[in-house]
């Protein structure tokens, strides 16, 4: 019989290993792995929400809106012109300013030097009667139209700026000795049926608590443009930080790998001959999974065997008094 346990395939033999302290009529299974390189992992698994920063555009100056050139849900680009004031104050400034610095060729150089300096800040002020994006985002809310003479103190537009999307959730305070700042994350949207790829950029430096758990607030950033998947600010995300990635290597199950006193690690392995001990170097650990660095090679069959607390489960489930 085929079992799979924890996704690797273990075999149900019908000859058992027995312990002698638990009854004969109790079949042990004999669960073998079979030893292959591949690539495993781990993760903490956490549930946040998609958040973007905001952009208050405030007017300059309060000259009269001429022009409109947005409205709500539109995206635009950084130097995408928003709106326009009226300008002709600011046009007759420039081009006078213009004039004097162009009359000042034969005057000192300290004379000339300040009109220079005068003609472009003319300049810029022309420039700031036509109003752009400062941001690539979404208009998310206007207060403003053509027609209107805007408060300096009082918004006129808020624009959501599309690439400070990142999700905020929070991690147990168990988990914090395996997070670390810059681990890779995959972001998954059930609702559009899509996965991003991200990175873990803040970990709290403060813990925080509810009801009495303690948790750390955790921010990942998107690292494949999440607009182009249709993300926006607002939706629920599941998000799976990569804690360990091993490339091509051998692991074996957790429950294979047995510790002497001495602490040295070994196995058991099948051969022809039948059970073998065998020691090895193990290196990290997933959940499930524990790297072997020496002793094993692909194609070796572990054995599971279980260990006390399981045989003594296993005497609760059958009915076998303690010390049989």
């Amino acid at each position: 019989m085929i079992i799979i346990i924890g996704g690797y395939v273990l075999i149900n033999k019908s000859k058992s290993e027995t312990n002698p302290e638990i009854n004969a009529n109790i079949q042990i299974p004999n669960l073998e792995y079979k030893v292959q390189k591949r690539d495993f992992g781990d993760y903490t698994e956490i549930v946040g929400n998609v958040n973007a920063d905001t952009r208050t555009i405030y007017p300059p100056f309060k000259e009269k809106i001429t022009d409109v050139f947005v409205e709500e849900g539109q995206k635009v680009e950084i130097g995408d012109q928003l709106l326009k004031f009226e300008d002709l104050t600011y046009r007759i400034n420039y081009i006078s300013k213009q004039i004097d610095y162009d009359n000042s060729l034969n005057m000192a150089e300290k004379i000339r030097e300040l009109k220079k300096l005068q003609l472009e800040q003319a300049k810029e002020e022309l420039e700031k009667t036509t109003l752009k994006s400062p941001v690539k985002g979404t208009i998310e809310k206007l207060d403003i139209g053509v027609g209107d003479n805007p408060q300096l103190d009082k918004g006129m537009m808020v624009i959501v700026d599309n690439e400070s999307m990142r999700v905020k959730s929070s991690i147990d305070e168990l988990d914090l000795p395996n997070i670390k700042l810059g681990m890779k994350a995959i972001i998954e949207f059930n609702q559009l049926g899509v996965s991003i790829p991200g990175e873990l950029t803040l970990i709290n430096p403060v813990a925080e608590s509810s009801g009495g758990i303690v948790y750390i607030p955790v921010e990942i950033k998107f690292t494949e443009d999440p607009l182009k998947y249709g993300i926006i600010s607002g939706l629920t995300a599941n998000v799976k930080l990569v804690t360990l990635e091993l490339k091509n290597s051998i692991a074996i199950p957790k429950e294979a790998l047995k510790t002497r006193e001495n602490g040295t690690k070994f196995v058991y392995i099948k051969t022809s001959e039948g059970k073998k001990e065998v020691d090895v170097k193990s290196g990290k650990e997933t959940k499930k999974y524990v790297e072997i660095l020496e002793g094993l090679k692909e194609g070796d069959i572990v054995l599971l065997i279980p260990d006390g607390a399981e045989l003594q489960r296993l005497q609760n489930v059958n009915g076998v008094p303690r010390g049989f």
